[in-house]
């Protein structure tokens, strides 16, 4: 299973958030925004522990609340998870469960899982239906009644469910929260559901390879300990001899003491302080479990020339080693479910990764390694990946559907989320135009910026972009929270503007106004209408998205007075930074003082 959508309320600082999700989801924002606590939503969610203190809840210096909930809504069942979950599945294939947890006066937490139901809106399909003899049974159902099987409750039930599964596409069905434990009982729901591996911003490496059981390293060496006892002769050979050398230890009954004079000494002087109590002893050794010697002395040491315990590597390789431990335990997982058959009730197969900031201690290239792998994890089926960064390379801007950006709300400072709900590329007459913005997200990665900036401004190409910032630093407005975006042409400034509209970026664009000259013809003429085309679709654009528009007339070059063959000679923008390289400020045509002060306004 895979999750759709995460609703989340009074968690932190999340007053109420719905967020959609993808493969990898990708979450954005400033420090101390709620980006992490969205994370922590999911591990509470999942986590077989279900820790929540008093500090989970939602407050303000108003307000405060007494409960809050996390609830999940799944698609993509397996044949055992819908089985498992058949009481909750809805007539679309979907499984929405919610995780609730409530504080009283004293403090005391109290934490409960209830499923969503799904039920038709006739009343004879309904659950609680019953008749108290087959005469009074609603006809319809009658004819789905199971053969030969006696008139019951359970019999009715069968029948409820053998017709909605006939007519399920023309049913209306309507959903209700279960006041029950979800699947009956308190607990049970952690052990079915998902697993979720949380890999915090500031976790240590020398924590993460303990061998517990709550850590990465301790669940896969557990792992490995359960199939070799299973498994392998030698393994078990090793526990006959401990079991062997432990009895030598004790006294057996109806046989002469061979035990060593150690012990024997230990237990004679131990009675003789003892002897008016009137009492004997007996030291009893028991048989350590083999597996819980791996726990006591196992270390993870790595030899990069020098061998020596992970922990003292650099931090880079620590943070790599722990995603290789979550990729090794995801594929352990995954081993465990395959070829299993289907039963009653199983645990779930799935295995959502949940890492803060992935990028830390890694230079660029290993980012973008790290990237694709998060990536190639989360096609693997019953996968997905959630992610916090602050770095480009973590961003895939042609998923811009699955990035969400966290901000918080200045008037109530709790934690919300923007999200495309759009399409850009829908329908066949825009695949050239999808193609073209996953070209330039190909060539220009750094296009990604967008999603950090303060402001953004989307420019038709690489002279602009190389241009403004030169200038606004000459004239002292420069301002880093300004990102300028090369859309790699002016026909590519429509789809960025409604990708940073459907976000609500605050935003510009500048363009070339590109009239059409006389004395053009054929092809020249057709390339010149088309282009200044365009101008009317981004005047019609701006008023839909709340862009600021910002014309060049009538072109960039010749209201900046750059010459043409200068920048067919050298490149554009080159020969640009060199014509206002060797002016003086005070030189600088008026209208482009003014544009570049509009842009970072």
């Amino acid at each position: 299973m895979l999750i759709e959508t995460i609703q989340i309320k009074n968690f932190r600082s999340i007053k109420e958030i719905t967020i959609r999700c993808g493969s990898v989801t990708v979450f954005l924002g400033g420090n101390n925004h709620g980006k992490s606590n969205i994370l922590a939503a999911l591990d509470f969610f999942c986590g077989t522990g279900s820790k929540c203190e008093s500090d989970n809840f939602f407050k303000t210096k108003e307000t405060s609340t007494s409960e809050l909930w996390v609830e999940i809504c799944f698609i993509n069942l397996s044949d055992q998870e819908k089985n498992t979950f058949k009481k909750y599945v809805s007539a679309n294939g979907k499984l929405k469960v919610r995780k609730i947890a409530t504080i009283d006066k004293s403090g005391k937490v109290d934490i409960n899982y209830h499923g969503w139901l799904s039920e038709p809106t006739i009343q004879w399909l309904k659950p609680d239906y019953s008749s108290t003899k087959r005469a009074d049974l609603e006809a319809t159902l009658v004819n789905f009644l199971p053969e030969g099987v006696r008139y019951s409750k359970t019999a009715v039930e069968a029948a409820q469910e053998a017709y909605i599964a006939q007519n399920v596409s023309e049913l209306e069905f309507e959903y209700l929260l279960e006041s029950a434990n979800f699947l009956g009982r308190a607990n049970v729901a952690t052990g079915v559901l998902p697993d979720a591996f949380l890999v915090p911003a500031v976790r240590e490496l020398n924590e993460e390879t303990k061998t517990k059981n709550t850590t990465l390293f301790g669940r896969l060496l557990n792992r490995a300990m359960g199939e070799m006892a299973e498994a392998d002769e030698g393994f078990r050979q090793v526990k006959t001899d401990l079991a062997t050398i432990v009895r030598r230890l004790n006294k057996q009954e109806g046989e002469d003491d061979s035990r060593p004079i150690q012990l024997r000494e230990i237990e004679s002087n131990l009675e003789k302080e003892l002897i008016d109590w009137n009492v004997k002893l007996n030291i009893n050794i028991s048989a350590p479990e083999i597996e819980k010697i791996f726990e006591l002395g196992t270390s993870l040491d790595v030899d990069d020339g020098v061998i020596t315990p992970a922990e003292e590597k650099g931090h880079g390789l620590q943070r790599a080693l722990i995603f290789a431990l979550t990729r090794s335990w995801a594929n352990a997982l995954r081993k465990q479910q395959e070829g299993t058959d289907v039963t009653p009730r199983g645990a779930s197969e799935s295995v959502f990764l949940l890492i803060e900031e992935p990028e830390l201690y890694l230079h660029p290239h290993a980012q973008k390694a790290l990237s694709r792998n998060l990536r190639e994890i989360a096609k693997t089926p019953h996968h997905q990946v959630f992610i916090t960064t602050h770095s480009t390379h973590f961003i895939d801007i042609s998923s811009y559907r699955d990035i969400a950006v966290i901000y918080k709300d200045a008037e109530s400072k709790a934690t919300n989320a923007l999200q495309s709900d759009i399409d850009l590329f829908g329908g066949e007459d825009n695949k050239s135009r999808k193609n073209r913005f996953n070209i330039g997200h190909w060539v220009n990665p750094d296009r990604a910026e967008l999603f950090f900036a303060r402001k953004v401004v989307f420019v038709e190409g690489p002279t602009e972009k190389v241009l403004f910032p030169y200038i606004a630093e000459k004239i002292g407005v420069y301002d880093v929270g300004v990102s300028i975006i090369d859309c790699g042409s002016k026909f590519n400034l429509p789809v960025y503007i409604e990708l940073a509209g459907s976000f609500g970026f605050g935003h510009i664009a500048v363009h070339d106004e590109d009239p059409i000259k006389e004395g053009l013809e054929g092809d020249k003429l057709a390339e010149a209408t088309r282009t200044f085309g365009i101008n009317n679709e981004l005047n019609e654009l701006s008023k839909r998205t709340n862009t600021i528009l910002e014309v060049i007339k009538p072109n960039f070059e010749e209201a900046f007075g750059i010459s043409k063959s200068q920048g067919e000679k050298l490149g554009k923008p080159l020969a640009a930074l060199n014509h206002f390289d060797a002016m003086k400020i005070e030189e600088y045509p008026t209208a482009v003082i003014e544009l570049v002060k509009n842009i970072y306004s």
